[in-house]
C-alpha cells in the first residue's frame, strides 16, 4: 500500500529528547520548517515529528492512489498540527487547505480519489493511550451520488490490530457518520493507518475535504521513563512496520 516509506530507528527517535520542549511550547516539531506545524511532505515523507506536552507523532509512510496530473493533489500545501486544547486528549489536525477536491467534471465519473498514510503515536507523560477519536470537521458534499470516507485502524507495536472504523459523509441518503470514538486496552505506543477515499458518479457530483482530526485520550496512572523507551524502541524498529505495511498491502 506504501511507496513513501521513512523510518526512525528507536535509538535516533529517543536522543531526540521528547519531554524536554514541552516546557517552552506546548506542541513543537522536529524536523520542519515551521515549529508549529508540518506539511504533509515534511511529516509522512520526510519522516518528521510532532510533540505535545503528553504525546509525540511522526509520520511512518504516505500512498497517493491518484493520478497527480487529473487531482493535482500537492503534499506541500497539506498541513499537520498538533492539537493540544484538551487534557490528556492530544492529537493532529489534518488540513488539506483544498487539495483534496473531487469532482465530475472535470473529471471522469467513478474517479475516486484516494489517500493513505501511517504514523505513530507514544505516550510520553500522563499514562498510555487507550482511546481515539476521529472526527471530520470540514467536509463539503455536493451532488446526488458524492461520498467520501476515512477508514481507520489501529495496531499496537507487535502489529496486532486493536480496532478498525470509519467515519463516512454520504450526499444522496444522509448516512452520514462524520464522527467515530473507539477503546482499546492500554499501549504505550500504537500505529494508526488513515485511508481516505472519494467517488464522484454523476454530473454535479463534488467531494471537498478541507480538515479532519484525530484526538488520542490516556488513562492517568504512573508512567515511567522505561515504559516511554520501550514504546519508542518498539515503534521504531523496521520489522514491527514492515509487519504492518504487509498487514495494510
Amino acid at each position: 500500500m506504501f511507496r513513501n516509506i521513512k523510518l526512525l530507528p528507536a535509538v535516533v527517535i529517543a536522543s531526540l529528547g521528547f519531554g524536554t520542549t514541552a516546557a517552552t511550547a506546548a506542541v513543537t516539531t522536529i524536523g520542519c520548517a515551521d515549529p508549529t506545524f508540518c506539511t504533509f511532505t515534511e511529516f509522512f515523507i520526510d519522516g518528521a515529528i510532532i510533540e505535545t506536552d503528553t504525546l509525540a507523532f511522526f509520520g511512518l509512510a504516505s500512498d497517493f492512489e491518484n493520478d497527480p496530473i487529473i487531482t493535482g493533489f500537492d503534499p506541500d500545501n497539506v498541513f499537520i498540527s498538533g492539537l493540544h486544547d484538551q487534557p490528556l486528549n492530544d492529537g493532529l489536525l489534518f488540513d488539506f487547505n483544498g487539495e483534496y477536491f473531487n469532482s465530475f467534471p472535470p473529471f471522469p465519473p467513478d474517479t475516486v480519489l484516494g489517500v493513505a498514510f501511517l504514523y505513530g503515536v507514544v505516550a510520553l507523560e500522563g499514562g498510555p493511550i487507550n482511546h481515539v477519536a476521529t472526527e471530520i470537521t470540514d467536509l463539503t458534499l455536493t451532488g446526488q451520488s458524492s461520498d467520501l470516507v476515512i477508514a481507520k485502524s489501529v495496531t499496537d507495536t507487535n502489529s496486532d490490530e486493536l480496532l478498525a472504523s470509519q467515519v463516512v459523509g454520504e450526499s444522496e441518503n444522509g448516512d452520514s457518520q462524520l464522527a467515530s470514538k473507539n477503546f482499546f486496552p492500554n499501549q504505550p505506543a500504537v500505529l494508526v493507518t488513515d485511508a481516505i477515499s472519494s467517488d464522484v458518479e454523476v454530473p454535479g457530483d463534488s467531494v471537498n475535504l478541507e480538515t479532519f482530526e484525530q484526538r488520542f485520550s490516556q488513562t492517568p496512572e504512573p508512567f515511567s521513563f522505561l515504559t516511554l523507551l520501550l514504546g519508542v524502541a518498539s515503534l521504531g524498529g523496521g520489522s514491527v512496520v514492515s509487519r504492518s505495511l504487509k498487514r495494510k498491502s
